[in-house]
């Protein structure tokens, strides 16, 4: 006998989830929009259009039996005005119905402190899995193209075709940015949930599951629909976080490392939030758990769930407990490095910027003065004494965490498997 699906939530509960998680994300697009050149903003605002339509007056063009059509989707009035500004009289057809890409979002630094002007928009495109060998090529040859138009407008910009089955299965190749593969599945997932942008298409069935349901995420969900909380074809599932497995934070160490020969302060900051899940083991609080209770709870605005400051606010918090000031310093400035917001050498755009206010704040409460500000902003003309101490301080932190992993790794050795081929890239 079956047993019977146990009552869920109120629809009210989910309605007020839902709407918090759209305030976030519009907030988001606002601020990732504020940092952009009008060239830029335009390829953001009609990279929806350019994969919904087949329309030989557009960027990526091929022929109409391209996979098109986003799912659930409708223009709005400034998409609408930007498509005009480059294919004047184009307008979507009415009634259109394929739905052949299921959802679009933007990962990774935009819509947080650590967007520049010169950050790169690294789209992920979730399409339909019954699409032929055939089609996928055609739709990644008409990615290729559209990325190609976008260079031309100065914005640099990467498609990842995403079989959600595939990468809920581990698969992370599915999404291999940087060749993740066997090695940080579920930290890649972690990262998307806090940073990732919702353009278009259906929404992550994530952000309406509670982080104590995570370990029971699909029966959860299940009940929501029973209960007809949720129309089920709006969602998709990218799969749940219950935990981290650690032959995960080992593989993304190790990577980290290695990633760090070419950015020493970007690598450390992920290497610091490797560490300290290892540190937590068995009992790990993915971060983005921090950010969907705050937003659960009707926190919405950008500063609060700023995806870089959540991971300095825990990172500090493991290093206070620690007692280490001096790597507390470090870290603070590899989050300031990584920002790339020269405090004493701010153009006009900067000075009234949001980054800039958040930026001011966030220093001002670590004691930072201007003199700092303009010490830190002559790094390239730094003294070699200067340089030769901040060179040890980086490669003693990297070296004391790959000791802690290596540690780490020989006493659960048994539990990791990490494939032989991510290991020889390592």
């Amino acid at each position: 006998m079956t047993p019977a699906i146990t009552s869920p939530i109120s629809q009210q509960q989910v309605h007020q989830w839902h709407s918090a998680f759209l305030q976030l994300n519009k907030a988001r697009l606002e601020c990732t929009r504020s940092l952009m050149t009008s060239r830029q903003q335009i390829v953001l605002d009609v990279l929806p259009l350019l994969l919904h339509l087949n329309h030989q007056q557009l960027p990526g063009f091929i022929d109409h039996q391209v996979p098109c059509g986003i799912a659930h989707y409708n223009a709005s009035a400034q998409q609408l005005q930007s498509l005009q500004s480059i294919a004047r009289g184009v307008q979507p057809p009415r009634g259109f119905s394929n739905r052949q890409i299921t959802g679009l979002y933007l990962m990774g630094s935009v819509g947080s402190l650590a967007q520049a002007r010169s950050s790169d928009l690294d789209v992920w495109l979730c399409y339909d899995e019954s699409l032929d060998n055939g089609q996928l090529s055609a739709l990644g040859k008409k990615c290729e193209l559209i990325e190609r138009w976008a260079e031309s407008q100065n914005v640099e910009l990467h498609f990842f075709l995403m079989n959600l089955s595939d990468f809920r299965r581990g698969q992370s190749q599915s999404a291999q940015g940087e060749d993740c593969g066997s090695t940080q599945h579920l930290l890649l997932l972690d990262e998307f949930y806090r940073s990732a942008l919702w353009l278009a298409g259906c929404q992550p069935r994530w952000w309406i599951i509670p982080n104590e349901e995570e370990r029971n995420a699909e029966a959860f969900w299940q009940g929501l629909v029973h209960h007809h909380r949720v129309h089920a074809d709006h969602w998709l599932d990218f799969g749940a976080i219950p935990s981290i497995p650690p032959a995960e934070f080992v593989g993304a160490g190790l990577w980290q490392l290695n990633k760090g020969l070419s950015d020493p302060y970007k690598s450390l900051l992920k290497l610091l939030l490797t560490r300290h899940y290892a540190s937590q083991y068995p009992r790990i609080r993915p971060l983005c758990w921090d950010l969907k209770d705050q937003v659960h709870q009707g926190l919405v605005d950008v500063e609060s769930n700023d995806a870089y400051l959540l991971m300095l606010t825990r990172l500090t918090a493991q290093l206070q407990s620690e007692g280490s000031d001096v790597r507390i310093q470090l870290a603070r400035r590899a989050f300031y490095y990584k920002a790339r917001l020269p405090m004493s050498e701010l153009s006009s755009a900067q000075q009234n910027s949001w980054r800039t206010g958040v930026m001011r704040k966030l220093c001002a409460g670590w004691g930072w003065s201007e003199h700092d500000f303009y010490e830190l902003d002559q790094r390239p003309q730094w003294s070699p004494v200067r340089i030769a101490r901040e060179r040890n301080a980086l490669i003693s932190e990297m070296l004391s965490s790959y000791r802690f992993l290596a540690g780490f790794s020989q006493k659960y050795a048994p539990r990791l498997h990490i494939s032989k081929g991510d290991l020889q890239v390592l």
